[in-house]
Order: structure tokens, then C-alpha cells, then sequence
């Protein structure tokens, strides 16, 4: 199945949804999913349906957590860059139940036990979109395989959400 597909089936019409962006802005590739949220809000700003909100996470993104469960999301849309073998800027779906609590993640706490904390705190569903990345170190810029992989995620989901404007 196509990652569009998953998303569109994941969220439905009546859904709160979290839209939350994890990664390090200093570790390149890393960045892709704040680089994701923070282009969503930029593109689609005011016109933001109540019902859905864009966080950017950061690299920290468990700090969050009191922000997304006060919001009571339905559903939560989780963008990062994922070590999963695929050629760097391929864009996956991430089934949680073959992450491993050591993870593909690059972060702090791994991305298993974030959605395990969401999922039983908030009780909401979560999908995950992982990019492959192609360099994640200090000081260096997204690559361009991940750069073109987030104007394709951005656009989809601003697409997917106009109707709801």
C-alpha cells in the first residue's frame, strides 16, 4: 500500500488530529520531520481546521506530550526520519509493532515507547511516516533525496486538508 493511502484511510473526516514533526534541525537528514511541520504551518498558517493541530517536536518531542493530550487528539500523524534501509528520501509507512524499544530513531526516547505512552494515555490511533535519510551528523544541511521527500509529504497534506478549510 502506498504511504497516501495509509494516511487517507488513517484519518477520517471527523477526526482531532495531531500532525507532530520529531528530529534534530543541527544533524541534517534528522531535521525532516520539523522540517515537515514547520512547512505545514507555513503553508497553511490561519487556514489551520481547529481540529487539527501541527507541532513541531523537535528532537525532544515526550515534551509535547502535556500539549497533544490537553488538544485530545483522535488520531496522531508522526513524521521522522527512520534508519530502515530504503534509499535515502524514500518515504514508509513505520509499523509500530516492529519498532523495537532500542528503535530505528535517531532521538532521545525511543519513538516505541513515545507511541506506547500516547496510545494508552490519550487512547488515540497513530501512524507513523518515516523518511529514510540519507547524512544525519552535526552541522550539516538536508540532503536533497530528503529535501524533494518533504515538499511531497507537505503537498499531500495540504491537499488532503483544504477541503477542511
Amino acid at each position: 500500500m502506498k504511504w497516501q493511502n495509509a494516511v487517507l484511510e488513517f484519518i477520517a473526516d471527523d477526526d482531532r488530529l495531531v500532525i507532530l514533526g520529531i528530529g534534530n534541525i543541527q544533524k541534517g537528514d534528522d531535521a525532516a520531520g520539523v522540517a515537515c511541520a514547520d512547512s505545514l504551518i507555513g503553508k497553511i498558517g490561519k487556514a489551520l481546521p481547529s481540529k487539527i493541530k501541527i507541532i513541531n517536536g523537535g528532537e525532544t518531542p515526550e515534551n509535547c506530550t502535556g500539549d497533544i493530550r490537553r488538544f485530545k487528539p483522535t488520531c496522531i500523524l508522526i513524521i521522522d526520519a527512520v534508519i530502515a534501509g530504503y534509499k535515502s528520501g524514500t518515504i514508509f509507512i513505520v509499523d509500530p509493532k516492529k519498532i523495537a524499544n532500542t528503535d530505528v530513531s535517531t532521538h532521545r526516547m525511543p519513538l516505541s515507547m513515545l507511541c506506547r505512552f500516547l496510545e494508552e494515555s490519550i487512547g488515540c490511533r497513530i501512524l507513523i511516516i518515516g523518511i529514510e535519510p540519507e547524512k544525519v551528523g552535526l552541522d550539516i544541511r538536508l540532503s536533497k533525496s530528503v529535501q524533494k521527500s518533504i515538499v511531497v509529504i507537505v503537498d499531500f497534506i495540504a491537499s488532503f486538508l483544504e477541503p477542511h478549510k
